[in-house]
């Protein structure tokens, strides 16, 4: 999934459009589970961490700023704040 789309997504998902965060959520879950086995080490705490920050995604979306990095930069926080939390 390219930046543009993602930047669409995040910004519909902002709006809460569920149909948006399930494209987002198809379209980068596979990436961002990586991050959190590789922080994790165990898949059953990966998966709960990626959960735990896709809800965070979906409830803060508004909070993403294009002038701070890309959509994949700030959901890759969220997932590694959430491993490390």
């Amino acid at each position: 999934m390219d930046a543009d789309l993602q930047l669409q997504l995040i910004q519909a998902v902002a709006r809460g459009e569920r149909q948006a965060f399930q494209e987002l959520y198809e379209g980068t879950s596979g990436k961002l589970f990586g991050i959190a086995i590789q922080l994790m080490r165990s898949p059953e705490r990966a998966e709960e961490a990626l959960q735990e920050a896709f809800v965070k995604i979906w409830h803060n979306a508004s909070e993403y700023h294009q002038g701070r990095g890309t959509v994949m930069t700030w959901m890759s926080s969220i997932v590694r704040y959430r491993c490390i939390d």
